[in-house]
């Protein structure tokens, strides 16, 4: 009788490969290489339901392949014809190929026609933020046959067991059900000798990134994650992330932790007991993605300090409460609160870092101007302006929508593509692209401690002149 079940779930497993394509960016931009974690847990849970599972992430795996275009772009991964071997030799049933960026789609569709070239009864699937966002840019694609719409571990588990086709959604996951990311299936070590985490910036060597939520409670007009996630937030355990922070120091050594969460901080209590867990391991961790300036206290930074936090990523946007309010629609009522917020950091030695996005319609040049003036004046140690864009599956999406993929790969926070009635695309690009210089080269007199505590820091760990002249630009 056990002998006749084995023989079941071996006829019901499926051979899946998992794709992260490769990838596109302006040529002076920093190339980071991260663990794909949407790809890592889709593939845990895959094998939790008895399938075979493989991950070829082709930005690690081909990190110093470089293809360089006309349009001051560039590409990095792996090439065609190695993506073609890797699924000649696997011979997968189902190949699911990941689509996070709208501006880098293109790739995606490549990596989808490789895969048909190989063998066209291979069903591929598509999913990530881009196709949850416009599905209908890949249902039209003649070599994709699905696409997953929202979180992908149900719906893949349902398109590898046949239980559905074409446009795949499922409910939001219980936070409870994730297995840890399937790690094991990745070039871990090679992630960790790159060491080009999401921030820059890091304190220690041996870093990888850790996902404690998923969703967001709030609807910033830019954000494209909602059509991802969902605005319902939903949290991990305490207890849960702690062992698998305490899995990655023993199995891998790691040192330092990426928080990846689109949102961290939206329950206080739940945080600080997560914090109190951590400071047994010593551990550095950032979340480079931004915090909500709302959700903080000096008590929850107090204890995200003793727990090893070393830099706090303000995501503020901008400095005018019309604009907050109005056009972004950010929960960030008490500006004041911010500068205290900041200056608490510092005294405890928190490094600070902020967000902000510029060139709305409804925003005067002059009040750009200001939201500089006043991040100088908060004396956030570094920060990163950018320029406004319709982000497929956000509402300004929808009030500037843009039609074409030649359209989507210039989407790009560097340049402007919504019309400004007071400044020209070009003298916005440029004044942005200022203000991310002087601001961040300012650094050493506004704030020498910091600046020696964050900059040096790097300096003696990258031992690369030209990388560390590209961190005052943009970040």
């Amino acid at each position: 009788m056990e002998n006749s079940d084995q023989e079941g779930s071996q006829t019901k497993s499926k051979r899946v490969l998992l794709v992260n394509p490769p990838q596109t960016q302006p040529k002076q931009s920093m190339k980071r290489c991260i663990v794909p974690m949407g790809l890592a847990y889709i593939a845990a849970y895959l094998e939790k339901s008895g399938h075979i599972v493989k991950i070829t992430d082709c930005i690690v795996e081909g990190y110093e392949t470089e293809l360089y275009h006309d349009d001051d772009q560039m590409t990095f991964g792996l090439k065609q014809e190695e993506v073609k071997d890797i699924v000649k030799d696997f011979k997968p049933d189902f190949v699911g190929v990941s689509a996070m960026m709208s501006s880098e789609s293109h790739n995606t569709h490549d990596v989808c026609k490789w895969i048909k070239d190989v063998d066209k009864n291979i069903q591929v699937f598509v999913g990530g933020a881009h196709a949850s966002a416009i599905p209908d840019h890949l249902q039209n694609d003649e070599n994709i046959d699905s696409v997953v719409f929202g979180e992908g571990e149900e719906s893949s588990r349902k398109i590898v067991e046949g239980e559905a086709s074409g446009t795949v959604s499922s409910e939001l996951m219980d936070m409870k059900d994730l297995p840890f990311p399937a790690r094991h299936l990745l070039k871990m070590n090679k992630y960790i000798e790159i060491d080009m985490p999401t921030s820059v910036f890091g304190k220690k060597n041996r870093t990888t990134q850790v996902e404690t939520s998923r969703g967001c409670p709030f609807n910033c007009c830019f954000c494209c994650t909602t059509h991802f996630w969902g605005r319902k937030w939903r949290a991990r355990e305490p207890e849960d992330v702690f062992e698998e922070l305490k899995f990655l120091k023993e199995k891998y050594n790691i040192k330092e932790i990426d928080f990846t969460d689109s949102n961290l901080v939206v329950n206080k209590e739940r945080m600080i007991e997560l914090c109190k867990k951590m400071v047994p391991l010593k551990l550095a961790w950032a979340n480079p993605g931004g915090l909500w300036a709302g959700g903080l206290d000096e008590e929850l930074l107090s204890w995200m300090k003793k727990s090893g936090c070393y830099q706090v990523t303000f995501a503020v946007e901008n400095s005018n409460p019309y604009i907050l309010k109005e056009v972004i629609h950010k929960p960030l009522e008490n500006l004041d609160r911010v500068k205290e917020l900041v200056k608490y950091c510092h005294k405890i030695g928190i490094d600070t870092h902020a967000f902000f996005v510029m060139g709305f319609p409804e925003e005067s040049v002059d009040s750009m101007k200001k939201t500089f003036e006043w991040a100088l004046e908060t004396n956030f140690t570094s920060a990163t302006f950018n320029i406004v864009q319709p982000l497929p599956g956000s509402e300004l999406w929808d009030k500037y929508r843009k039609e074409g993929e030649k359209d989507l790969k210039h989407i790009n926070l560097r340049y402007a593509t919504i019309p400004h009635p007071e400044i020209s695309k070009e003298s916005l690009e440029k004044m942005v692209d200022e203000f991310n210089t002087k601001f961040n080269s300012s650094a050493w007199r506004r704030n020498p401690k910091m600046f020696v505590m964050k900059y040096m820091r790097v300096a003696l760990k990258r031992h690369d002149w030209k990388f560390i002249k590209r961190m005052f630009k943009r970040q």
